[in-house]
C-alpha cells in the first residue's frame, strides 16, 4: 500500500488559516468596495451580506495569526522547508503581495489626516485582485504535481518526539494566538482623542468659531460619499461645564447646499426634483447634512450598527439603496443630524438612535430597521406632499399671498407651515415651471428629539457647527457623554444616504478641574 504523504501540523494549520483569511477577506473586502469609483460590479453572489465590516476586521487579524505561526515554524524548525525554484519565486510574489496589502489596509484603517487615502485604497482593491491572479497561479502549480504531493499540506502526520522542538513551536502558537486576541481586544485604544476641555467663556450657539481660538482641536479623516470619491477632514474642539458639553465641528464644502427635493410645477401636475429619492438613494436635490453617531465601543463598522448588502434583515423588504441597513445586534449608539434646510431655522440636531430592528410597516413610506427618531411631543417638520410619488404629487400645502411675494423676493428652500394654507385645486392657479419649496417648518422640536441644540454657518468653503447637549439627559434613547465614549462623525454632501465615514472614531475624553 502507497503512503500516503503528509505535512507537519503546523504548515496544515497555517494553509488553512490562510485559506479561511483570503476567501473571508476578498469577498467581505469586494463589498467594503461597492460604493468606490474604480470598483468592479460584481453580482451579489461574490458579495456577503450583514455586518461585513467585522468579517473584514477579523480577516486581518486571521492574517496576522498566519503570519506570526508561519515566521515561527520558518525560524524555529530544525530544517528549511524544500520548494522547487519555480514555485518558490510565486511565493515570494505572495508573500510581497500580502504585506503589501496588509499594510495599505492598516494604512487605511489608521486613516491619519494627511494620508493620501483614495490612491491607498485604489492600491488596495487592485492588490486584491493581484493577489486572486497570483493564487490561481499557485494552485495550478500544484495541480500539476501527482495528487498526493498537493493533498499532503491538508494532512497532518506524526511527527518525530523532539519535546523541545515542539514545546518552542507550541510556544509560537500560544504567541501568535495572544498577539492577535489582544489587537481584537486593544485595538480601539489607538481610537484619536478629543479632549473637551473646562468652559470659560459664555458660548454663543452662532455657528460662528469666535469662542474656540484658545482650544485646540483635533482632526479625523472620512472618505467615500457621494459624487464619486470624497476625503475630508473633520476638525472638531470640545468644552463642558458642569451640566453642558459643547461641540465646535468644521469641515470643507465647496458649495452650500440647501436644495431639499423642491416640488416643480409641470404641464402634468406637481413633481418632486429628485435623482434617486425613491430608491432612498438621492444625490444632487438635497441638503447637505452631518451627523455623529456616538456608541460605547469603538468595533469595526461603526460599532457593529452597519450592516451591508440588498437585504441583510431576512425578514425585512430590500433596502431599496442596495446598500443595506442602520441596525444593531444589542444595545443601541446615540445618533444626531443636522439638516441644513429642514432644520436650519430651529436651532436643533434632530436626536436619534440605531437600536434593533423595528417591526415591519406595511404603511410607512421607508423602512430604516434600527435607525429610528428619539419620540418627540410636537414640532419639527413636514415634507410638502401627501404621498410621494415618482411621476406626480399633490402638494399638502400652498403658500399664503404675503408668503409668496416672501418667497419670490429671497431664495428660500423651505417655508414655516403657518405660512401656508391647506391645498386645494382653486389655489393651484401656478403657471408651468413654478416652484415651491418641499420642507414645511413647524415648531422646534418639544420632547426627547429635541435634546440637542445647534446651529451652522457656512462660509468660504467650510462649515462651522456648533453644539450643545446636556452631559446626561436620562433618556433611554440618548447616551451619556462621559470620558470613553466614541464620536463617529459623517459627512453628507447634497446626498441623503450616502456620507463620508471614518474607520477609528474619536474617543472623547472629559477634563475636570481649572
Amino acid at each position: 500500500m502507497k503512503k500516503i504523504r503528509t505535512s507537519h501540523v503546523y504548515i496544515v494549520v497555517t494553509h488553512l488559516l490562510a485559506i479561511i483569511a483570503f476567501f473571508t477577506s476578498l469577498l467581505s473586502g469586494f463589498r467594503l468596495a461597492q460604493d468606490s469609483d474604480f470598483a468592479i460590479a460584481l453580482p451579489a453572489l461574490f458579495m456577503p451580506q450583514g455586518d461585513v465590516y467585522f468579517w473584514h476586521g477579523l480577516s486581518a487579524l486571521c492574517w496576522l495569526l498566519v503570519v506570526i505561526l508561519y515566521l515561527g515554524f520558518h525560524f524555529l524548525r530544525p530544517q528549511p522547508l524544500r520548494i522547487s525554484p519555480k514555485r518558490h519565486r510565486v511565493i515570494h510574489l505572495l508573500y510581497l503581495l500580502l504585506a503589501l496589502s496588509f499594510c495599505s489596509g492598516v494604512l487605511l484603517y489608521l486613516a491619519l489626516p494627511n494620508l493620501p487615502y483614495l490612491f491607498v485604497q485604489f492600491c488596495h482593491y487592485w492588490l486584491a485582485l493581484l493577489l486572486i491572479v497570483v493564487v490561481i497561479w499557485h494552485l495550478i502549480q500544484h495541480l500539476q504535481l501527482p495528487i498526493s504531493q498537493w493533498l499532503k499540506v491538508f494532512i497532518p502526520g506524526r511527527q518525530p518526539s523532539n519535546q523541545r522542538r515542539y514545546l518552542v513551536l507550541s510556544a509560537a502558537a500560544v504567541v501568535a494566538i495572544t498577539v492577535s486576541y489582544a489587537v481584537s481586544i486593544f485595538y480601539p485604544k489607538l481610537s484619536p482623542k478629543l479632549v473637551s476641555k473646562p468652559k470659560h467663556v459664555a458660548i454663543a450657539l452662532d455657528g460662528e468659531a469666535t469662542e474656540w481660538q484658545h482650544i485646540t482641536g483635533t482632526d479625523l479623516l472620512v472618505a467615500q460619499g457621494a459624487k464619486g470619491a470624497i476625503k475630508t477632514v473633520i476638525s472638531a474642539k470640545a468644552m463642558h461645564d458642569e451640566s453642558v458639553i459643547y461641540f465646535l465641528f468644521q469641515w470643507q464644502d465647496s458649495s452650500e447646499n440647501l436644495t431639499h427635493l423642491p416640488l416643480i410645477k409641470t404641464a402634468a401636475g406637481w413633481q418632486v426634483q429628485h435623482n434617486g429619492f425613491g430608491q432612498d438613494d438621492e444625490i444632487g436635490n438635497y441638503e447637505d447634512k452631518f451627523a455623529l453617531m456616538i456608541s460605547d465601543n469603538a468595533r469595526f463598522g461603526a460599532a457593529g450598527s452597519i450592516h451591508l448588502g440588498s437585504q441583510p434583515l431576512d425578514n425585512a423588504p430590500p433596502s431599496r439603496s442596495g446598500r443595506g441597513y442602520h441596525y444593531m445586534q444589542q444595545g443601541m449608539a446615540d445618533m444626531w443630524q443636522w439638516k441644513a434646510s429642514r432644520l436650519g431655522h430651529m436651532a436643533v440636531l434632530d436626536d436619534d438612535h440605531f437600536g434593533q430592528p423595528a417591526p415591519v410597516c406595511q404603511h410607512c413610506p421607508r423602512y430604516t430597521a434600527g435607525y429610528q427618531a428619539d419620540p418627540k411631543d410636537s414640532g419639527g417638520y413636514r415634507m410638502n406632499w401627501q404621498w410621494f410619488s415618482e411621476s406626480t404629487v399633490v402638494p399638502l400645502r400652498l403658500p399664503t399671498a404675503d408668503a409668496w411675494q416672501r418667497l419670490a423676493q429671497r431664495k428660500r428652500f423651505a417655508i414655516s407651515w403657518w405660512d401656508t394654507e391647506p391645498y386645494s385645486e382653486h389655489l393651484d392657479n401656478y403657471p408651468v415651471g413654478t416652484q415651491l419649496p418641499s420642507v414645511l417648518w413647524l415648531d422646534s422640536f418639544d420632547g426627547d428629539r429635541g435634546d440637542v441644540r445647534a446651529k451652522a454657518q457656512w462660509h468660504k468653503g467650510t462649515w462651522t457647527l456648533e453644539i450643545a447637549r446636556d452631559r446626561d439627559t436620562y433618556s433611554e434613547f440618548d447616551m451619556a457623554l462621559t470620558s470613553g465614549v466614541y464620536l463617529w462623525p459623517a459627512t453628507f454632501d447634497a446626498s441623503q444616504t450616502q456620507h463620508s465615514y471614518p474607520q477609528r472614531p474619536w474617543q472623547l475624553v472629559i477634563q475636570e478641574g481649572s
